[in-house]
C-alpha cells in the first residue's frame, strides 16, 4: 500500500525548521555546559559556536542579520529559555560576548585579560559564516 503524499505548508516548514534549530542550538548549548571542566576558552569556542550557527538561521529565514543591539532578543527566542540564553551571550571568563555586524560579521569574547583588543592579542574571535 502507497503511503499518500504529504504536502506541507510553508508555516509547516518554517516552524519545522525553526524547532530543527532550536533543538540544534539546545543541544550545543548542553555541550558547553559538559566542556566547563575544559576551561573558560573552551567554553567561549562553545558558546560562539552556537551563537554563530544561531545568527546563520535567523540570517536564512528573515534574509538578514540583527543589530548587534538585537542579538539578546534573536538568542532568547531560539533558545526559548532567557536563563539559559544570558549564559550563552557570555564567555567563559562571565563577560559579555561582543558581535560586530558587517559584511563579514564576528562574535567574539574579550578573552582572560577581560580588556576589549578588538577581536585581537588574547581575544577568542570567531568570524561568521553566513550563507546567503
Amino acid at each position: 500500500m502507497k503511503a499518500p503524499a504529504l504536502d506541507y505548508s510553508e508555516g509547516d516548514r518554517l516552524l519545522c525548521s525553526t524547532l530543527v534549530g532550536m533543538v540544534l542550538a539546545l543541544l550545543m548549548l548542553a555541550a558547553c555546559a559538559k566542556k566547563i571542566d575544559n576551561g573558560p576558552a573552551e567554553k567561549t569556542r562553545m558558546h560562539l559556536e552556537t551563537l554563530a550557527t544561531i545568527l546563520s538561521e535567523h540570517r536564512s529565514k528573515s534574509g538578514e542579520l540583527p543589530s548587534a543591539e538585537g542579538l539578546d532578543s534573536i538568542v532568547e527566542i531560539a533558545i526559548g529559555d532567557p536563563t539559559m540564553a544570558r549564559i550563552l551571550l557570555h564567555d567563559g571568563w562571565g563577560e559579555k560576548i561582543v558581535y560586530r555586524r558587517s559584511s563579514s560579521p564576528i562574535l567574539y569574547s574579550i578573552g582572560p585579560n577581560r580588556h576589549d583588543d578588538n577581536g585581537r592579542l588574547d581575544d577568542v574571535v570567531l568570524e561568521v559564516a553566513i550563507s546567503k
